[in-house]
């Protein structure tokens, strides 16, 4: 199937595909925002999550004392018990946002070195 670059548009990894299959002289500077464009996005849709994760935490132990109060334990273990994954999914989007904005620091960590091993090459051609 040939259009799946074209259905993929989000992902900037087809479009720096597309490019050099036409010919085009690929940017490191124009990948670099690209690719942390999107690493931006995805920290945003992660940071969404969470927050709605946090929301449901508190619903969770409005209605685990509610359960509590009126003497429906069983409900209120299943209740904490949910409670607990959803703490548990909230330390891992933490987890994940952290490790894609280590990604996002290592990458301009490395496209700035690339610059400087460039402009080092530039002066040593120049003495």
């Amino acid at each position: 199937n040939n259009t799946f670059a074209l259905r993929q548009s989000d992902s900037g990894e087809n479009a720096t595909m597309l490019s050099s299959m036409f010919g085009k002289k690929i940017d490191s500077k124009e990948v670099l925002k690209q690719e942390t464009k999107n690493l931006k996005r995805n920290e945003r849709e992660i940071e969404r999550e969470r927050l709605q994760l946090q929301r449901q935490e508190q619903k969770l132990i409005a209605e685990i004392k509610k359960a509590a109060k009126d003497g429906q334990t069983g409900a209120a273990k299943t209740l904490a018990k949910q409670l607990i994954r959803t703490r548990e999914a909230m330390t891992r989007m933490g987890a994940m946002k952290g490790q894609i904005s280590g990604v996002a620091t290592q990458m301009k960590l490395n496209h700035t070195q690339a610059n400087m091993v460039d402009s080092l090459a530039g002066a040593s051609k120049a003495m």
